[in-house]
């Protein structure tokens, strides 16, 4: 799949704005009460993030038909990074919770 340089543009443009809608839904106020006083926030970041890796893997394909040494190119892979990193460190938490006996 090869997109338009301009299309490649809007994609990072969307992305960053998704990434900082993620990050100001941390900002709002918690709701709720007890066990999920706060879950809002969670949810809101989360599902920000979900829009955002949608685009970044829009992007990851849609560049890799650029040549190698583009900055475009090199650019469209930086919100699949950004993607896969908040994965690893989400698996992470997870990992380190079972090893020390979360319950």
């Amino acid at each position: 799949m090869q997109l338009s340089r301009r299309t490649i543009w809007i994609l990072l443009a969307i992305w960053a704005l998704a990434i900082g809608l993620s990050c100001m839904s941390l900002l709002e106020p918690a709701a709720g009460s007890g066990f999920t006083r706060g879950i809002n926030r969670l949810t809101g970041f989360l599902s920000w993030q979900m829009a955002a890796a949608v685009a970044a893997l829009i992007l990851w394909f849609g560049v890799r038909d650029l040549p190698s040494g583009d900055v475009l190119r090199r650019l469209g892979r930086i919100p699949g990074w950004w993607s896969l990193g908040l994965l690893a460190v989400i698996v992470a938490l997870f990992a380190y919770g079972f090893l020390i006996g979360w319950s």
